[in-house]
């Protein structure tokens, strides 16, 4: 306000311009940090408990499309993506359909995993894969079987199903696998065949 202003204009005036011009300040203020939050705060948060809160407490959402990001002390550990997914809120389940999930380390990509169906426990982020399931371990081993469970507390991928391992000049076939994400090694342990070189051998146990 200028110095005329500021003389002319009456006490009540004065007083009046200067609280609007405070509320248009807050005003901005508040804007400004909506701005802040949907910037830096939404595009890390869970998609899934954005999915969780459209859900009543009783009923269950549906959407098309999931690309799920999860995160530990700052990095990337986990992403899921899916054709659809379907929240059940009272089992705390998140049912998707055409599942890719891809386990890293460091921001490099450990193991790469598909399949038909998923299922991912909202409370403990235990994960099922089922039907059809395949992958490439290391980008250069071929990994199929019917379905495979993630455990976090064990930050392990396991099944307890036949299991098909290409690689170069190597297949692998079993009954029970594990694949370690702390130590990126991926074991075989039941009714191993290995053909290697055109040559076939029975092993107990088979660890890449």
């Amino acid at each position: 306000m200028s110095l005329l202003e500021r003389i002319f204009l009456k006490p009540g005036e004065f007083l009046k311009k200067k609280t609007i011009k405070i509320s248009i300040l807050i005003t901005l203020a508040l804007i400004f940090s909506v701005v802040l939050v949907i910037y830096f705060y939404l595009p890390n948060q869970s998609q899934l408990s954005r999915i969780a809160s459209l859900a009543t407490k009783e009923g269950d959402v549906s959407l098309d499309v999931i690309d799920y990001v999860h995160m530990k002390d700052g990095q990337k550990e986990w992403s899921l993506k899916a054709d659809s997914v379907t929240y059940f809120k009272p089992k705390n389940l998140a049912v998707f359909k055409k599942v890719e999930l891809i386990f890293f380390e460091q921001g490099k990509i450990l193991v790469r995993l598909f399949g038909e169906n998923g299922v991912l426990k909202t409370d403990t982020h235990e994960i099922n894969l089922k039907g059809s399931v395949h992958g490439l371990y290391r980008d250069k081993f071929d990994i199929k079987t019917e379905a495979l469970d993630y455990s976090p507390s064990k930050r392990a991928v396991h099944t307890d199903e036949q299991i098909y391992v290409r690689g170069p000049e190597i297949n692998i076939s079993g009954k029970g696998m594990e694949y370690n994400i702390d130590s990126s090694r991926l074991t075989i342990f039941n009714h191993v065949k290995v053909l290697l070189d055109n040559t076939g051998s029975v092993l107990k146990k088979a660890v890449l």
